[in-house]
């Protein structure tokens, strides 16, 4: 599990291995994933070498979907708008997705909402 691609980062956060390319990070270079990437920010490993996130890895995978397309679906209710924005915080991505969440009151009207750099989107 600890042998990542080339190209690619492993992360286990909260006991859940999340995969992605290094591309994907670098389009948000001074976030924590990033960093943590490019050996620029130090973090626990786990014996095989895979990088230990102690943190709950419900919201990683709304990240990650956000880095790579530059939008994802925001969680339906207030309250886990707020802890999304919250794991927005610690990750440190900054490209849009707070400025969206806190702007997102109408999502809580509506069944689904999706956000992106410039967008909440509510149908």
């Amino acid at each position: 599990m600890g042998v990542a691609l080339e190209g690619t980062a492993t992360f286990c956060v909260g006991g859940q291995f999340f995969t992605t390319s290094q591309e994907t990070l670098m389009r948000e270079p001074g976030c924590r994933l990033a960093l943590i990437a490019r050996g620029a920010l130090a973090a626990t490993k786990d014996r095989d070498g895979v990088v230990f996130i102690d943190r709950d890895p419900r919201y990683v995978q709304l990240l990650l979907n956000f880095l790579r397309d530059g939008w994802c679906r925001l969680p339906p209710s207030t309250e886990e708008q707020q802890e999304l924005l919250q794991e927005v915080r610690y990750y440190q991505v900054r490209q849009g997705v707070s400025p969206c969440i806190r702007s997102s009151h109408l999502a809580r009207m509506a069944r689904h909402a999706y956000m992106d750099c410039r967008h909440v989107y509510v149908c």
